[in-house]
């Protein structure tokens, strides 16, 4: 592994040893340049070297491989050279010297490397000493053209003297990371090192001092520059030192105690942390924060200290502590639970402390009132860590490792909760899901169409079809979605793609209409491009996601990351159509009514019987006379895309703003267990309390879902005994009264001895067809309990692979969940499985009858007997089937009607209706 000189011989350096090759410089995820030896390149003028980044995040380079600065010319090195990154070298720092593109030798200083008489290594030509040349001019311009003559077998980590990863690294040290901090240019972050936004979306900073402290009111809240007090995710003022997001170090490395002090050490004096060259306080493997010399940084009672250590607050108010164990009391009792807020957030009073219950501050084990730090968080390398950086544990002691995105972020379920690899929730010591703090809202989102041809919502979900399944465009040798001549976008059978609204899907217009194409086009209403200043397309910058970039303002941005600008030198935002509320008022995209209606009042769209607008065929909105609508200027008005709810629950407008209340604050959806909004019957959202979220008008808002509702639960029982039919209303008995059956002190529900459902007065329930109601059979019967216990048609809890009862995951409202094919799914999110692996649906192994006697198969076709002819059940004189006691159908000769299989035919509920109007068959597949 020794470098050759010209002449063949090893070279030797300043001790006169033979010089290793190593690697070349990095470069870190902020654009920073390392040395080999983990420190920061200085250029020419002594300053250290930033390199331009694109928008995948790498590093830019000229057509000779030159590492680029932001100001788009090459990065020169400390000798005036242009650098160049290692192509295929290790991630982290080596310590052995390198060799540049034109072979001159370079040490981790990224300085020519000196010989033993302390001078450069200069050749007969009187330069620094290179390596040998192989001629090969595309070679060289990739930094390869170097005959280095080194054995593959010394290319091992301890060969080369790689530096183990660090607190300097550029990309993802082992350990923990500081806790939460304030960056030099008072932006505040979490301990994933990400920006902290507020409840708008938009980053928090900090008013920083003339003495380079950040700024606090008597309450020590911190102040942004507009002198207010910051406000975060959770809607509570920031503390410095304290609560879920309060900074612990601040822009000049000065640590804070839990009261926003600085702290003292054991001599009395103020301490200060060392901050690498990223802005990132320098802590060491257990997380506590290090000083400028290296060694951890302590306070008065000598104790090191740990950014954004102290209790936490789980999900349902458990109190843990460091590890994540949940917290005891001194007597051993467990500790009282937080008071949650209707969002879930624990409630604090004005100085920071927990509240229990009662309203009362919660006291720790040595009296004092508890403050909380900032709980377990995870890196983008997955590790879980708890807030004083010691690693996050599951039940079995094993440490916690979360899955991570192609984002690079860890992933999260629906709730929140960290997702591990196998895609269940991680447990926490407890056996209770991991939730970190998120970071903020998510922030707003435009309708487009993924590299891959997906078309998204603006809340970033796949839109789905009638069927169920997601909405994919065909893609043109030019990148771009394929149309017909009536401008629709077409799937890859060269037919419409019809939105979740029943209407064809065009670029740039409609409920669904993409904004931005998967090549960044940015469509007009009218389906041309989008041109800037210059009369060029404009092309929006997309994420390691495939989905557009947009400003905290809802403005698209370009790759570069500066917000787009039109003919008119304006934004581009990610609507600028119209859109429709649920009584045909017209609005613009901000949600203001758009004027010009009759007697002043607002323009009104006209709806058809599904309260969806009517347009004309190039998607112009009509009015209640049939002509189409025009603004105050005149111009057509295009139907557009509708207000949404981000994942983060945040109300947002089209042109990607959140809708804010009369106080000023973001409005907030109720979310269910799938991270999707709760909406009314109209698809008005609802609020965590269930209440309207009204507009700026005072109105209900209404969201576009994503696609169909999908088929519903089947049949099933709520909390109070209420028997509910698959769309979610009350079955109604004979009375017209609705059927609640009686509950016992374990909460499930009551039969008699033949399997029927009883009553609060003790007598059997008797459905809308005049017969007794039995668990998990016949049309009425219901499959899933008040308590998420899933029952088969024999009346008993289906058992899953693991032999115990299967429990079916409830919503708010106590509604099972199902995806949209009718599977039930269970509290994580996934469809469960019986015994032999097969999805739970229920109604799927029963038959309905057709008002003519014909018995149909859960896909809606007619079921055939033995004899290959379609079966006939015998009917009533009411017109209903007749059934045995034992649930099966009858025939017209009154013997039970037997399947293709000999098998006799039980009797199962029939088609449902979603509540979007899709008619779906008790296999939970769409009726065609």
């Amino acid at each position: 592994g020794n470098l050759l000189g010209p002449d063949g011989k090893p070279l030797k350096g300043p001790d006169g040893k033979p010089v290793k090759h190593g690697p070349g410089p990095t470069v870190g995820e902020d654009g920073i340049v390392y040395g080999p030896d983990g420190k920061p390149l200085l250029g020419p003028d002594g300053k250290p070297l930033m390199a331009a980044l694109g928008p995948d995040g790498k590093p830019l380079k000229d057509k000779n491989g030159n590492l680029i600065g932001p100001d788009g010319k090459p990065l020169l090195g400390p000798d005036g050279k242009p650098l160049q990154a290692s192509p295929n070298g290790p991630e982290g720092p080596g310590c052995g010297p390198h060799v540049g593109p034109d072979g001159t030798l370079y040490g981790p200083d990224g300085k020519p490397v000196l010989g033993p008489d302390g001078k450069p290594l200069l050749g007969p030509d009187g330069k620094p000493i290179k390596a040998p040349d192989t001629g090969d001019d595309d070679k060289k311009k990739a930094g390869k053209g170097l005959d280095l003559k080194i054995n593959p077998k010394d290319l091992g980590a301890d060969k080369l003297n790689i530096k183990p990863k660090g607190p300097n690294d550029d990309k993802n040290p082992p350990g923990p990371s500081c806790g939460p901090y304030i960056g030099k240019d008072g932006q505040l972050h979490t301990p994933d090192a990400k920006p902290l936004r507020g409840s708008d979306g938009k980053p928090l900073k900090a008013a920083v001092g003339s003495d380079g402290k950040p700024v606090t009111d008597k309450d020590n809240n911190l102040l942004g520059p507009d002198g207010k007090p910051l406000v975060g995710p959770n809607d509570e003022p920031v503390k410095l030192g304290s609560g879920p997001y309060g900074p612990a170090v601040g822009p000049d490395g000065t640590p804070y105690d839990k009261d926003g002090k600085p702290l003292v050490g054991p001599d009395g004096k103020p301490q200060k942390g060392d901050i690498g060259p990223n802005g990132r306080p320098l802590v060491d493997r257990d997380g506590n924060l290090l000083n400028p010399a290296g060694v951890p940084v302590k306070d008065k009672d000598g104790n090191p200290f740990t950014p954004g250590s102290g209790p936490h607050i789980g999900p349902d108010g458990t109190v843990y502590d460091d590890n994540g164990e949940p917290l005891v009391s001194n007597d051993g009792r467990p500790f009282p639970k937080a008071a949650l807020t209707p969002e879930g957030n624990p409630k604090f009073d004005k100085d920071g402390n927990v509240l229990g219950p009662d309203g009362k501050p919660l006291k720790g084990k040595d009296g004092k009132p508890l403050k909380v730090g900032t709980g377990p968080y995870a890196k983008p390398d997955g590790e879980v860590f708890n807030s004083d950086g010691s690693p996050n544990k599951n039940p079995n002691g094993e440490p916690n490792k979360a899955a991570v995105g192609e984002d690079g972020n860890p992933v999260t379920d629906a709730k929140g909760n960290l997702v591990g690899p196998d895609g269940k929730p991680l447990k926490g010591p407890d056996g209770k899901p991991v939730r970190p703090n998120p970071n903020g809202p998510s922030g707003p989102g435009t309708t487009s169409v993924a590299p891959d041809g997906t078309m998204n919502g603006p809340n970033g979900k796949p839109l789905k079809g009638a069927d169920g399944n997601p909405l994919k465009a065909a893609l043109g040798s030019d990148g771009k979605p394929k149309q017909n001549p009536n401008g629709e976008i077409v799937g890859k059978d060269n037919k419409p793609l019809i939105g979740p609204d029943g209407k064809p899907i065009k670029p740039g217009q409609g409920a669904y209409g993409p904004r931005v194409g998967p090549d960044g086009t940015v469509y007009k209403p009218n389906g041309d491009a989008v041109t800037g200043p210059n009369n060029k397309p404009v092309k929006a910058g997309m994420g390691p996601d495939g989905k557009p970039l947009l400003d905290d303002n809802g403005n698209i941005k370009g790759a570069d990351g500066s917000p787009l600008v039109g003919r008119d030198g304006k934004p581009v935002p990610a609507s600028e159509n119209p859109f429709v509320g649920p009584d045909g008022t017209v609005y613009k995209p901000d949600g203001t009514p758009i004027g010009g209606g009759p007697g002043g009042k607002p323009l009104q769209a006209d709806l058809d019987k599904n309260k969806r607008p009517k347009t004309d065929k190039d998607g112009n909105l009509l009015g209640p006379d049939g002509k189409p609508l025009r603004g105050p200027d005149e111009k057509l008005l295009k139907d557009g895309m509708s207000p949404y709810v981000n994942p983060d629950g945040d109300v947002m407008m089209p042109n990607g703003k959140p809708l804010s209340g009369s106080d000023k604050k973001p409005q907030k959806a109720g979310l269910d267990s799938q991270g999707e909004p709760n909406t009314d019957k109209d698809s008005c959202v609802l609020n965590p309390n269930g209440q309207n979220v009204k507009g700026k008008d005072g109105k209900p808002v209404k969201v576009n879902p994503n696609g169909p509702k999908g088929p519903g639960p089947g049949n099933y029982i709520g909390p109070d005994g209420t028997l509910y039919g698959p769309d979610g209303k009350p079955i109604l008995g004979p009375d017209g009264k609705p059927l609640k059956c009686a509950l016992g002190p374990d909460g499930k529900p009551l039969t008699d001895k033949d399997g029927n459902l009883l009553g609060p007065d003790g007598k059997p329930l008797i459905g809308p067809d005049g017969k007794p109601i039995k668990l998990g059979k016949g049309p009425y019967g219901p499959s899933v309990g008040p308590d998420g216990t899933v029952y088969g048609p024999d009346g008993k809890p289906i058992l899953g692979p693991d032999g115990k009862p299967l429990k079916a995951g409830l919503g708010p409202d106590g509604k099972p969940l199902s995806d949209e094919n009718g599977n039930l799914l269970g509290p994580d999110g996934k469809p469960l499985t019986d015994k032999n692996g097969n999805p739970i649906k229920p109604g799927s192994d029963g038959a309905y009858v057709g008002p003519d006697g014909t018995v149909y198969g859960p896909d809606g076709k007619p079921l055939l007997g033995p004899d290959g002819k379609p079966l006939k059940a015998g009917l009533g004189p009411d017109g209903r089937p007749l059934t045995d006691k034992d649930g099966n159908l009858l025939g017209p000769d009154g013997k039970p009607l037997k399947g293709p299989d000999g098998k006799p035919v039980k009797h199962g509920p029939g088609p449902t209706v979603g509540e979007d109007g899709i008619v779906y068959g008790p296999d939970g597949k769409p009726l065609l």
